[in-house]
């Protein structure tokens, strides 16, 4: 009899054992197992943890740009659901690795991780898209917010020459206030809908947010002066 209890206690913790086990992994994808996953899900949750300009740029369709090394990455996890599946990705799958055991610490359960990052995406066939919005969605771009800094998106267009005429100090704005504040450039050319979305009509056009508050924005050339003034209030 007691044989038998042991026995039975011994597949009991097997049993708990391996269902642990199931109920936590952490797998990397190459690109077609990671588009197949993802197109298979509704609404799928992927995370994209390279720079705001670089996901501005272009990114996974469903994809949204989650602050990797910041304070608010933990916090910004909150808001998926634990029990689906998390994706993500970075620039190349060197930093994801910590990103995921991170996520799996919060009680993500099932995370997968795409081998060689956006450049290996970009690299196959997979980063066509029959989407018909041109460019980023409003849930996009609104996860471009989540940081911990006060940001000042510049939206801009390469055949624009007042865009052209402040890059250099724009440049120069961003490393003076890279401790409080990101700049992040989007194209309208490449944002279509999204620029009709916000009806902005004008290019360059500015805005400035602090914790996701709009507190400033202007159309068309701005001066050095003026926007150093406007970074200034933001950090008094």
């Amino acid at each position: 009899m007691k044989l038998t209890v042991f026995y039975f206690l011994v597949l009991i913790s097997i049993t708990f054992s391996c269902k642990e086990k199931a109920q936590s992994t952490i797998i990397t994808l190459e690109a077609k197992e990671f588009h197949d996953k993802t197109t298979a899900i509704s609404q799928p949750q992927i995370i994209d943890i390279r720079s705001p300009n670089e996901f501005a740029t272009e990114n996974i369709s469903n994809a949204v740009y989650v602050q990797w090394n910041g304070k608010k990455f933990a916090h910004n996890l909150q808001e998926f659901d634990k029990l689906k599946s998390l994706f993500i990705y970075d620039n190349d799958g060197i930093t994801i690795e910590d990103a995921a055991k991170n996520a799996h610490s919060l009680g993500f359960k099932n995370i997968y991780l795409l081998k060689g990052g956006f450049n290996s995406w970009k690299s196959s066939i997979y980063n066509k898209t029959t989407d018909k919005r041109i460019g980023m969605s409003n849930q996009q771009f609104n996860s471009l917010l989540n940081g911990d800094k006060n940001i000042l998106i510049n939206f801009s267009e390469k055949s624009c020459d007042p865009c052209e005429q402040m890059t250099p100090y724009l440049t120069e704005l961003q490393k003076e206030f890279s401790k409080n504040l990101i700049i992040i450039n989007i194209d309208t050319e490449e944002n279509k809908t999204l620029i009709q979305e916000m009806n902005i009509e004008i290019v360059p056009y500015f805005i400035l947010y602090k914790t996701k508050n709009i507190v400033w924005q202007h159309g068309g050339l701005v001066t050095k002066e003026e926007l150093k003034k406007q970074f200034h209030s933001l950090i008094q």
